[in-house]
């Protein structure tokens, strides 16, 4: 939980650098707020969210922008969109209709499966590239629904998520002891 000494501290840094935050600074209800709203951060990570903040802004960040940096420094290891279409074209080349990757991220998974790759594989020239927007957006999709329920730690929606990994993990696990292909899309309603 963000202490308010640090709170206090790096709303000062950002008054510095922003005129709009030195006006939230001033006005203790407002103040108040900002921090009941980014109270669920640790010191660190609010810490160097605002000094990323601090370099990469032209103008005053909000809130949502604060949660955002802090939620990319919590996990950096999440794939862009571009590195997770990456990863699914080579596939494509890799192993074509022969075999079908199954991908430990859910997002990933989830992506792909929403395009199919039977689809994927059949893609010429001319549509490949309507087949990257469409999985770009759809991944992009999903990973806002895991930030957003992240962020606001909404249940359901971390519950949504939860229950996507889970059957995506049971499906695995009975494709490896022999079991049928699982409906892909089941649990995928919530998302």
């Amino acid at each position: 939980m963000l202490s308010e000494k640090v709170f206090v501290i790096g709303m000062a840094f950002l008054s510095s650098l922003f005129e709009r935050i030195e006006r939230i600074t001033q006005d203790d209800t407002i103040s108040k707020h900002w921090y009941v709203a980014l109270a669920d951060l640790d010191d660190e990570t609010f810490k160097k969210a605002i000094y990323e903040i601090a370099k990469t802004h032209k103008f005053a960040p909000t809130i949502a922008e604060i949660l955002d940096v802090a939620w990319n420094i919590k996990n950096p290891d999440v794939l862009t969109p571009e590195q997770a279409w990456e990863i699914v074209y080579n596939d494509l080349h890799r192993y074509g209709f022969y075999k079908q990757p199954k991908y430990d991220n859910p997002i990933l998974e989830r992506a792909k499966n929403s395009i199919s790759w039977d689809a994927l594989c059949n893609a010429t020239v001319d549509n490949i590239g309507v087949f990257r927007r469409q999985f770009m957006d759809i991944y992009s999709s999903l990973l806002g629904t895991q930030k957003y329920a992240e962020v606001t730690n909404d249940n359901s929606k971390l519950e949504a998520v939860e229950k996507l990994k889970k059957h995506l993990a049971q499906s695995e696990f009975s494709k490896q002891l022999g079991g049928g292909e699982n409906d892909e899309k089941q649990g995928d309603e919530d998302l």
